[in-house]
């Protein structure tokens, strides 16, 4: 037994560094129906932006940290989270950036301009559900 217990180590620092997490997690989605995918370092899974973090390890969703990491459960999570929809408020975001092209605030609409980018890969993603 004491061998047992010592000879099996896993490295899960790595495995989140090195893409095998976010990979393992592409592929259960892919066989759970939900589509996730990775862009620019980040994974999406519509409507959430989903960041790897491997010194916990944990997955930031959107501003929630999630520590069930294994993968099925995580899937799951998702899943419920695209039935509860996005709370993406419209209206208040285009008065805002309505607002900002008034006042000639430019990082403001280049931070949307980001923002907006990712709303479209979200539209994307949704189109796969």
């Amino acid at each position: 037994m004491k061998n047992l217990r010592g000879g099996w180590e896993f490295d899960e620092e790595a495995y989140f560094a090195d893409g095998g997490y976010a990979s393992e997690l592409i592929d259960v989605g892919r066989d759970q129906g939900v589509h996730v995918f990775e862009a620019d370092g980040l994974l999406y899974c519509y409507p959430s932006l989903l960041r790897l973090l491997p010194a916990d390890p944990a997955v930031r969703i959107d501003k929630t940290v999630e520590r069930r990491i294994r993968p099925t459960v995580l899937v799951n999570h998702l899943r419920d989270v695209q039935r509860r929809g996005a709370k993406f408020k419209e209206a208040a975001f285009l008065e805002s950036l309505y607002a900002a092209f008034r006042r000639g605030d430019v990082d403001f609409i280049l931070e949307m301009r980001d923002y907006t980018a990712f709303m479209d890969i979200a539209a994307y993603a949704a189109a796969f559900r």
